[in-house]
Parts: C-alpha cells; sequence; structure tokens
C-alpha cells in the first residue's frame, strides 16, 4: 500500500468517525434524557477505527461499539 493510499484510508476514517460518532450519539440519547442514563467517556482505539460509548444507569449498562473501517454501529 502506497504512502498516498494510506493517507486516503486515514482521511476517510476521521471523516466516517466525524459522522458516525455523532449521529450514534444522537440515536442514543435518548438515554440520558428520558432513561436516567449516564454517558462514560467514550474510548477510541487504533487511532479512529473503533469509538465505544458506554451509558449505564443503576440497573443497566449499553455500550455502543462503532467501527469506522466497517460503517457499523453494534449495541
Amino acid at each position: 500500500m502506497s504512502s498516498d493510499q494510506i493517507a486516503q484510508d486515514i482521511a476517510e476514517t476521521e471523516h466516517l468517525r466525524s459522522v458516525l460518532v455523532p449521529r450514534a450519539r444522537a440515536m442514543f440519547g435518548f438515554l440520558r434524557k428520558e432513561g436516567d442514563f449516564t454517558q462514560r467517556p467514550s474510548t477510541r482505539w487504533s487511532g479512529n477505527w473503533w469509538t465505544q460509548l458506554i451509558y449505564r444507569s443503576s440497573e443497566l449498562g449499553i455500550e455502543v461499539m462503532i467501527n469506522n473501517g466497517r460503517r457499523m454501529i453494534s449495541v
């Protein structure tokens, strides 16, 4: 893989992260407003490839994994 291709992949992944993470926060924002959940700090792995959002209540925790490389959000 050439350095141009690597730079392009990095730029595309950063763009996806900038779109997917706010979208996931908006999708699951109701948990904080209506469900008495708190949001823990987000975690990023391997640069911009993965982001994890964690929501906790007194009885339940929800983990949202955002895979920018696969363009997928899983709960």
